[in-house]
């Protein structure tokens, strides 16, 4: 099975023992998410510590479209091991914000849900995370335009450093510049060394920019902007 960390060897697949092959109590079922119904792509998800994972039936073409990354997901998938005729492609994705994962999975599907254009300022912030970690900005940000205007005007006021990602993860190279320098001369160290915000918050957790602080001054180096 491929997952977005690379494959497992069919050597440590085949690797079984008696004692893992033999009868044991039955485990549930996973539950499955139907994002597409006719759809040839299962993708499954690990969740709460990979004690528990949740899958969603999709379209392979759909989410080809939506992600280069995960275009490339499913292209090596298919060198290294082509399904059958009639057989479903199984993908595992590491991510634990399902929510947002499955919204992202419906617009895939030209399916938009009627909250979309309803999102708090934290679950945007939060869809904007995973635009970088998943590279689906480019299909989302049209859907988005009027939530990203909204809540892009965050940048510049205290409480609201997180908003530096609605530029850097859609692509807005003047907003963003405005946002890295009001952010950075507002950073300071604490004793553990990490870059911290004037409310407390460590920067280093959520900002995905490598910064390097010279006497109160930060040089910012993007992580993937012509993605």
């Amino acid at each position: 099975m491929l997952t977005d960390e690379g494959f497992n060897s069919s050597a440590e697949e085949d690797a079984t023992t008696d004692t893992e092959t033999a009868p044991g109590p039955p485990t549930p079922k996973e539950p499955t998410i139907i994002i597409d119904p006719e759809g040839d792509l299962v993708i499954r998800v690990h969740t709460n510590n990979d004690l528990d994972s949740v899958e969603f039936l999709v379209s392979s073409p759909c989410i080809r479209l939506a992600s280069p990354k995960w275009k490339a997901l499913l292209a090596k998938m298919a060198s290294r091991s082509p399904s059958r005729t009639g057989e479903k492609s199984n993908l595992l994705l590491n991510e634990h914000d399902i929510t947002t994962l499955e919204m992202v999975l419906h617009c895939a599907h030209l399916r938009h849900p009627s909250s979309l254009q309803k999102m708090n300022y934290d679950a945007f912030i939060d869809t904007a995370r995973f635009c970088d970690r998943h590279q689906t900005a480019t299909f989302l940000r049209p859907l988005l335009d009027p939530v990203i205007k909204k809540w892009i005007d965050k940048i510049g006021k205290p409480g609201y450093e997180d908003a530096i990602m609605i530029p850097y993860a859609f692509k807005f190279p003047s907003a963003f510049a405005h946002a890295t320098s009001w952010v950075a001369s507002r950073m300071s160290r604490d004793k553990r060394n990490r870059w911290m915000t004037p409310g407390g918050d460590s920067l280093n957790e959520w900002l995905p920019l490598c910064l390097i602080g010279k006497s109160g001054f930060f040089h910012i180096t993007f992580w993937g902007w012509s993605n």
